[in-house]
C-alpha cells in the first residue's frame, strides 16, 4: 500500500508539472534534491544537520479548545503545535521512503519522454509537453541527484537502490564521455576520469560487496576499460571484499591510498573503506604499528616512529578498533 500512495505522490508530480505544495517547479526539484543532499552530508560527516523545516508560530504554542478551558488545568493543555521527535526506526523508514520515490518518480519521468512497452500511468498531452521541453534540465537534475541518493542508499542499507542508481548514473556518464571523445582531435588524449564518475563507481562497488557478489564487481572494471580505456585498482581491491579476501583487500587499498595522482577526498573515501574491513577482521596485529607486517599497515614510517594514529583516521575511530592482546 504504502508503495501505491508513493506512485500516487509521484503521479501527482508529473501530472501538475512539478507546481507541488513545495513550489514552483524548481523549487520543488530544489527541495527534493536539497534533502538529499543534507541526508548525505549528513552521513558522512556523523553529525545531524539542521533541517530546512520552519518552527511552528509561536503565537499557536498551547492551544486548547474552547471545551476543555473550564475542566482541565494549565499543566494538563495539550500542544498541538509542538513537534514530536521520531524515533530512529521512523527515521530510516523516512529515509526509505524518500528513496522509493525518487525512484519512481525517475521512472514516470522517463516513461513521458520516451515512453515504455506498457503503460504505467495516465498522462495529459500539457504534462508530456511540460517534460519533454524540459527534458534537459530533468536529466541535469536527475545526475545532480544521483551521487546523493547512492550515498544515502548506501548508509541505508538499500545496497540494490544503490546499484540501480549507480546503473542510471553510468549510462548517463558514458553519453558524456562518448561525447567528449567525438570532439577530439586525431591523436589527441582523451579527458581523465572525472571525480563523480569514480565516486560513483566506487558506492556502486561497495554496494556489491556488500551484496557478495565479486564477479558483478568485475564487470564494473570491464566497463571502465571499455568507457574510459584505462584501469582503475581501487576496483580490484573492493572486488576481494566482495569475496571475503581482506587481507588482500588490504594490500591493495594501502597501494590505491598511497596513489598521489588521486584527490585527497577519493582516498579519503578509499580509508574509509579500509576502516571497514578492519572491523571485519578485528585483528590485533593490524591495530599494532610495530609488529603489523608492512604491506597490511596503516601507518607510514614517520608516523610509527612518533606514535601517531594513522592518517585519515582520528583517535576515537582508531579506539573502537583496540582490542585486548589477549584476545
Amino acid at each position: 500500500k504504502w508503495r501505491r500512495a508513493l506512485a500516487h505522490v509521484a503521479n501527482y508530480c508529473i501530472e501538475n508539472r512539478m507546481k507541488t505544495p513545495l513550489g514552483k517547479p524548481m523549487d520543488t526539484f530544489n527541495k527534493l534534491g536539497g534533502e538529499l543532499l543534507r541526508l548525505a552530508k549528513e552521513v558522512i560527516s556523523g553529525t545531524p544537520t539542521p533541517s530546512t523545516t520552519k518552527a511552528p508560530s509561536q503565537s499557536r504554542v498551547g492551544v486548547t479548545s474552547g471545551r476543555d478551558k473550564g475542566a482541565k488545568d494549565d499543566e494538563d493543555s495539550v500542544d498541538i503545535t509542538e513537534p514530536r521527535s521520531i524515533t530512529p526506526a521512523e527515521e530510516w523508514w523516512r529515509v526509505r521512503c524518500l528513496l522509493e520515490f525518487v525512484e519512481i518518480f525517475e521512472k514516470l519521468m522517463y516513461y513521458v519522454n520516451n515512453g515504455t512497452m506498457f503503460p504505467i500511468c495516465n498522462v495529459s498531452v500539457l504534462s508530456r509537453q511540460f517534460f519533454t521541453t524540459n527534458s534537459v534540465s530533468c536529466q541535469e537534475w536527475l545526475s545532480r541527484t544521483y551521487p546523493f541518493a547512492m550515498i544515502v542508499a548506501y548508509h541505508n542499507g538499500y545496497y540494490a537502490q544503490v546499484i540501480r542508481f549507480g546503473t542510471s548514473a553510468l549510462a548517463d556518464l558514458e553519453k558524456k564521455q562518448l561525447k567528449a571523445e567525438s570532439g577530439l582531435a586525431e591523436g589527441e588524449a582523451p579527458p581523465p576520469v572525472s571525480g563523480q564518475s569514480m565516486a560513483t563507481l566506487c558506492w556502486m562497488a561497495r554496494a556489491m560487496a556488500e551484496l557478495g557478489v565479486e564477479q558483478a564487481v568485475h564487470g564494473l572494471s570491464a566497463w571502465t576499460r571499455r568507457v574510459y580505456h584505462t584501469e582503475m585498482p581501487f576496483l580490484a581491491a573492493i572486488a576481494e571484499i566482495a569475496a571475503a579476501r581482506y587481507e588482500r583487500s588490504l594490500v591493495l587499498l594501502r597501494q590505491c591510498i598511497e596513489d598521489e595522482s588521486l584527490s585527497e577526498t577519493f582516498r579519503g573515501m578509499l580509508r574509509d573503506i579500509r576502516v571497514d574491513v578492519l572491523s571485519r577482521l578485528r585483528h590485533p596485529v593490524f591495530l599494532d604499528a610495530l609488529s603489523c607486517p608492512a604491506e597490511f599497515s596503516l601507518w607510514n614510517e614517520s608516523e610509527k616512529l612518533e606514535g601517531q594514529t594513522p592518517t585519515g583516521m582520528d583517535a576515537e575511530t582508531f579506539a573502537r578498533f583496540d582490542i585486548p592482546k589477549d584476545f
